[in-house]
């Protein structure tokens, strides 16, 4: 299925006065949005053109009318940042989305979906945020995505109190670490991506100190007290 590409990019977008003035939605009560062409709404395997540079309140309009979705924006001039996204192909309406995130991400937001509803934040909220939460301490536990998410990593054999701060340095901005000792658990707040780079580094340090053992020798042809003497010289 072939669909409408996005918004063209802002650098080759012209318009007459008349086109700048306030005009009312006519979907919903008045308001400031211009008064767009809207694309129809568009399966996720459907393949779409992103090429350009495109503020991020184009895109947030964007994907309002190609997925159905609503958005609630606090602040909509915060939203006039521009992002140069480069293609050289067509892409599925999913995999576009998920490049917004990455921009969104870069400028310091993410999304918070509530029921039919999605919001708006700075990354720096997204903690306090209702975030959907994963659990588990394997990569594949964590989700792909630009987005920020909450993962409940339970730690096995070390400390959650020695790697705290290991943990906290490779973490982005906008992004919490929480160790709670009682259970021996990190609780992080990061993108989908970075937290399962950090799962990745904690698995490799997560592991069992190596445990000495005592084991019988029986020897054939030395003297017992001659190997001792030997073994002690070399540690």
């Amino acid at each position: 299925e072939e669909g409408p590409k996005p918004p063209p990019p802002s650098e080759r977008t012209s318009r007459s006065s008349s086109d700048e003035e306030e005009k009312p939605d006519v979907n919903g009560p008045p308001g400031t949005h211009e008064d767009r062409q809207r694309p129809s709404s568009l399966r996720g395997s459907a393949k779409v053109t992103l090429d350009g540079k495109y503020t991020l309140e184009r895109l947030v309009k964007y994907f309002a009318d190609v997925m159905k979705m609503n958005f609630i924006i606090v602040d909509e001039k915060n939203l006039k940042d521009e992002v140069t996204i480069i293609s050289n192909r067509e892409v599925s309406v999913n995999e576009a989305y998920e490049a917004f995130l990455q921009a969104l991400e870069m400028s310091g937001y993410t999304t918070v979906t509530k029921g039919q509803t999605t919001q708006l934040i700075k990354s720096g909220e997204a903690s306090q945020a209702p975030l959907d939460i994963g659990q588990g301490s394997a990569v594949s536990d964590i989700k792909w995505t630009a987005n920020f998410v909450t993962q409940i990593i339970p730690l096995d054999n070390v400390s959650v109190s020695d790697i705290n701060s290991v943990v906290s340095s490779l973490t982005g901005p906008g992004a919490k670490v929480i160790a709670y000792a009682p259970s021996n658990t990190l609780i992080i707040t990061d993108t989908g991506h970075n937290l399962r780079k950090v799962a990745g580094i904690i698995a490799e340090l997560d592991i069992a100190a190596p445990k000495s053992r005592m084991e019988i020798m029986p020897l054939r042809y030395a003297e017992a007290a001659q190997v001792q003497q030997i073994i002690q010289e070399l540690y």
